[in-house]
């Protein structure tokens, strides 16, 4: 039961964040062992213009970054190679959530870093990996994206992607998911930029996802324009690279059974709002004062067991034999 809950938390993280990745067979102990470079040219996945690394644990991050780096971008191919996100690892799970450390499970930490190449076709990538692959600097070569590289592009301090979401689009009104500019420090980010917006209308807190945060808001899932009005006055603020509204679409709860929560997953975090909407309907009911309140949408998730009878104990139990596997 514990590896189920184990295996559960880590995949909660992975879809608030949209990059997890499951790596089959591996394990990234603490090892001077390179993991064999094994993928071809031919290979449908093979990632063209970025590929991420695991340096041997051999070498210190300052002798990696001021030592090795300069010793590989003389490669004329070689556009850039820079740090990007920190993982953990939990019985072949990957996860960017620290949250999740605080689970009774060995994470190991490692440093992975992107490789940018000038050209974006597959023969100049593979040829890159393959040059890399014959050096003695690697633990790993992630030639497939596993880690997601080509989501790993860092624009130019003075460049923002477009504010492009709209009112009629198809969001939810509980969290945005934002990236600051690479030019701020983890330190100021922190400690004066964060606080700062966090006197903007609507904001509740900030969750620090090692290369975005999620910023949780202080409305109702439905209430749209105020959701809005706020991710546009982040936006504004030009501290970020992407301010993104569509991490969670308004649909994806219909499809999830047991969701009475509408957060578009199944958690045990649906079983309490059913049970605190069947103990106190005037404050969890669908016209309840609290704001986590069950609404319409989520009676409709959260009717699992039964022949439509209504939201029922039976509901919350249902929701918690799926979970741990007992139906």
């Amino acid at each position: 039961m514990k590896k189920n809950k184990r295996m559960l938390v880590a995949l909660m993280s992975a879809v608030m964040l949209g990059t997890f990745s499951v790596v089959p067979n591996m394990v990234y102990a603490e090892t001077d062992t390179s993991v064999p470079f094994a993928v071809t040219i031919d290979n449908p996945d093979l990632t063209e213009g970025y590929f991420a690394v695991i340096f041997k644990n051999d070498y210190s991050k300052e002798m990696i970054e001021n030592t090795i780096i300069p010793e590989l971008k003389s490669n004329d191919k070689i556009k850039d190679i820079r740090y990007y996100k920190t993982y953990y690892n939990a019985d072949k799970f990957y996860t960017t959530d620290p949250s999740s450390a605080a689970i009774d499970v060995e994470y190991i930490q490692r440093d992975v870093y992107i490789v940018e190449l000038v050209s974006y076709d597959k023969e100049t990538t593979y040829a890159v990996e393959n040059a890399f692959s014959k050096t003695e600097y690697f633990h790993y070569i992630d030639a497939v994206n596993f880690f997601k590289a080509s989501d790993a592009k860092i624009p130019p301090d003075d460049e923002s992607e477009p504010f492009t979401a709209k009112l009629e689009d198809n969001f939810i009104a509980n969290s945005v998911i934002v990236t600051f500019k690479s030019k701020y420090t983890k330190d100021e980010i922190e400690n004066t930029i964060i606080p700062e917006l966090k006197s903007i209308n609507g904001i509740k807190t900030f969750k620090d996802m090692t290369s975005s945060y999620i910023v949780e808001l202080n409305f109702e899932r439905e209430d749209k324009e105020s959701a809005y009005n706020t991710a546009k006055a982040l936006y504004d603020t030009g501290y970020f690279y992407c301010v993104e509204m569509n991490m969670l679409p308004n649909t994806a709860s219909d499809n999830v059974k047991g969701d009475a929560n509408c957060d578009g997953e199944l958690s045990m975090a649906d079983a309490v709002t059913i049970m605190q909407y069947i103990s106190n309907p005037d404050k969890y009911g669908e016209n309840g004062t609290d704001k986590n309140h069950i609404t319409e949408q989520g009676k409709k998730n959260a009717d699992i067991a039964g022949e439509n009878d209504g939201v029922t104990n039976a509901d919350a139990l249902a929701i918690q034999k799926k979970l741990l596997k007992l139906e």
